[in-house]
């Protein structure tokens, strides 16, 4: 569903009458990339994490730090949805560089230097 959102909030995820709802801001329509990335990371709090997606003020520093790892999960399961490993490594192998693969993938650099990241990190432990 697309609305009109406070300017820095791209997305939501929340439950409504038992029914899961993805809101999207309307800015998203005209940046196909960035829609792709925003809708895949809410579609990483639905399959990652239990929290209902309205969007909260944490003071405490314990719930800063839960929203930020979930934040963080969500972006992970995102990224590993949209830039499938084997898809990957066969584009890198093939000679494109970060923005030939953000082209390909239509995602975000952004995106790309995260999951190419994760693959660095998960590498190396």
């Amino acid at each position: 569903m697309f609305s009109d959102l406070r300017h820095r909030i791209h997305a939501y995820f929340t439950v409504f009458e038992e029914s899961p709802y993805i809101v999207i801001s309307k800015s998203l329509q005209k940046d196909l990339p960035l829609l792709r990335c925003v809708l895949a990371e809410e579609l990483g709090h639905y399959y990652t994490s239990a929290g209902f997606g309205v969007p909260i003020s944490h003071v405490l520093y314990r719930g800063r730090v839960k929203l930020s790892k979930d934040e963080h999960r969500a972006l992970r399961w995102a990224a590993r949805y949209l830039l499938p490993m084997d898809k990957l490594i066969q584009s890198i192998h093939e000679g494109m560089r970060c923005p030939e693969l953000a082209e390909h993938f239509c995602v975000t650099e952004e995106m790309v230097h995260f999951r190419l990241q994760m693959i660095k990190v998960e590498a190396a432990s």
